[in-house]
């Protein structure tokens, strides 16, 4: 990863505009697109449904998906102007584990909340209810489709059982519906472990074939990246990879390995305390993409290492683990501001961490952890 691609991002966030791109986004922004102008455009892949087909729409017609492509293609807009669309996405379902505020509370918020930004451009906008809100007056028209926002796990659909979800939804879709629903969630396109079938999937049966598309694998949503959508390959976990690369290469000590595993991970500090060298490494292994590089014990124990035999790949690892540590930081100086209007916090989600995404998607595309954008390994279709 080119130093001068962060050093780029990093100054075009101060000049960043949240309600649109100034020429400054499109200077910036070059690095990367030149590396994504091969992928299609997601209409032009063939009809795989009903369902798809109103996705490709959705997202074609998102404004600032649509400003991507024309700065992709090297143009200042798009050659032809897309026809309007009659049917407007009005409701965003939060169903993580936590309120949109509680999360928003946390070091890394702006994860979800610049999903929520993906949700709120998506058509031009729509009304955002926690799920425990939902009742019938939140009943959609006709044509008009439902996002799914919140962490998300295999076998769920964000943080939420498949059933408990279809109790929520039935009494608000209307009869007939042409609709669907989208999660901006991880992995709901996946089945949990021995099990056959995905989150998305039961969502589906469980409402009675109402159409799902659910992602498989972690997603990566940002206004400013390509498509808005990115699916990880559902056996990466991004954060593992990329800290696997940097960590691996620094000579930990044993104390120095469990030190990181209790400072990270406190809750199991019993189980640390009681591993020998060989099988505590084995853990650090598996456990070192949650590994907090923002804590006291990391920040002592790194200045005494030393760095510049790192490879090329651990060097741009390194570079995303503090792109995103800087990102934590400015997203809780802005939280002590007291921010609690959700689409301007989606807003300011988005502006903070876009030079993060860029640099992290350059690296996914490089290092091969996404599906290919429109291939069938990236999203599950559930139709009527």
């Amino acid at each position: 990863m080119p130093h001068s691609l962060l050093k780029a991002e990093a100054m075009d966030r101060s000049q960043a505009n949240p309600a649109g791109h100034s020429p400054q986004h499109a200077a910036a922004d070059t690095p990367f697109s030149q590396s994504a102008t091969a992928r299609p455009a997601l209409a032009a892949v063939g009809p795989r449904g009903a369902a798809q087909q109103q996705l490709a729409q959705t997202l074609q017609h998102s404004p600032r998906v649509v400003a991507q492509r024309a700065r992709m293609a090297g143009m200042h807009k798009p050659a032809v102007a897309l026809p309007a669309r009659p049917v407007a996405q009005r409701l965003i379902i939060n169903a993580g584990a936590d309120t949109l505020l509680d999360e928003a509370r946390k070091p890394s918020g702006w994860i979800t909340m610049k999903t929520l930004d993906v949700g709120l451009h998506m058509d031009g906008g729509g009304r955002v209810v926690e799920l425990g809100q939902v009742d019938p007056s939140h009943t959609v028209g006709t044509d008009e489709n439902i996002f799914i926002v919140g962490h998300g796990a295999a076998g769920k659909v964000a943080a939420i059982d498949p059933g408990v979800l279809a109790v929520k939804l039935k009494p608000i879709l209307p009869k007939p519906w042409k609709g669907f629903i989208a999660g901006l969630t991880c992995n709901a396109g996946l089945a949990a472990p021995g099990a056959s079938k995905s989150g998305g999937e039961q969502l589906h049966d469980a409402l009675g074939g109402a159409p799902v598309i659910a992602a498989r694998g972690s997603t990566f949503t940002h206004m400013d990246i390509d498509m808005a959508i990115r699916v990880l390959k559902d056996d990466k976990n991004y954060a593992s990879d990329f800290r696997r690369y940097f960590f691996l290469q620094i000579p930990f000590t044993f104390a120095e390995e469990r030190e990181l595993l209790i400072e990270s991970l406190p809750q199991r500090t019993a189980l640390f305390k009681s591993k020998g060298a060989s099988d505590l490494h084995e853990l650090f292994e598996k456990c070192v993409g949650q590994i907090n590089t923002t804590g006291a014990a990391f920040q002592r124990i790194i200045t005494t290492k030393d760095l510049s035999k790192l490879d090329e790949r651990a060097k741009e690892s390194q570079q995303i683990d503090a792109a995103h540590n800087d990102v934590n930081k400015q997203w809780l100086d802005y939280m002590k501001t007291g921010a609690t209007d959700l689409p301007a916090m989606a807003s300011q989600a988005t502006v903070l961490s876009k030079s993060f995404y860029e640099v992290a998607v350059a690296y996914g595309d490089k290092h091969q952890l996404f599906h290919d954008v429109n291939s069938k390994e990236e999203f599950q279709y559930h139709e009527t």
